[in-house]
């Protein structure tokens, strides 16, 4: 059912995807219970399809419960983690809540710098990170993020 409800939010029917997630995340809390890593994925994939049809404040509060959960089941450098934070990120810019993507980016990065230097996933964050920084309107320190995500 999660795999359907991915490819459905994939091809942007979010009306069919929406109860799948439901469905899916309400059993793996049953079973599993709230904080197990399966139940994370399936809070993850529907926090994806708040952000991806602009319902950021659901997003939000569904992000912040994954990725604090995450930081304590998975650990703060574990991929998965980084990823859900830089998903908030995403959301905190669409919100225009520029200093707090700038702290969840600079989380992100620590990580990626640690975990995986050379991945894709690290210049995706710098980059936003440089987004962060231009909303605050400190465009001097965005320019070098914005560049260094780029050409990685």
């Amino acid at each position: 059912m999660l795999n359907l409800a991915d490819i459905y939010r994939l091809e942007g029917k979010y009306t069919q995807a929406e109860p799948l997630y439901t469905q899916v995340l309400a059993r793996r809390r049953e079973v599993f219970g709230p904080e197990q890593a399966d139940t994370l994925q399936s809070m993850e994939g529907l926090a994806l399809l708040y952000r991806d049809t602009s319902r950021y404040r659901d997003a939000h509060d569904l992000y912040s419960t994954v990725v604090n959960a995450s930081r304590r089941v998975l650990g703060v450098e574990h991929p998965y983690t980084l990823d859900r934070l830089m998903g908030f990120s995403q959301v905190l810019l669409a919100q225009q809540k520029y200093v707090e993507a700038e702290a969840a980016l600079r989380e992100t990065l620590k990580g990626d710098e640690s975990a995986r230097p050379e991945a894709w996933q690290r210049f995706q964050s710098q980059s936003l990170l440089g987004a962060s920084l231009a909303g605050q309107k400190k465009f001097a320190e965005a320019e070098g993020w914005l560049l260094s995500g780029y050409e990685g």
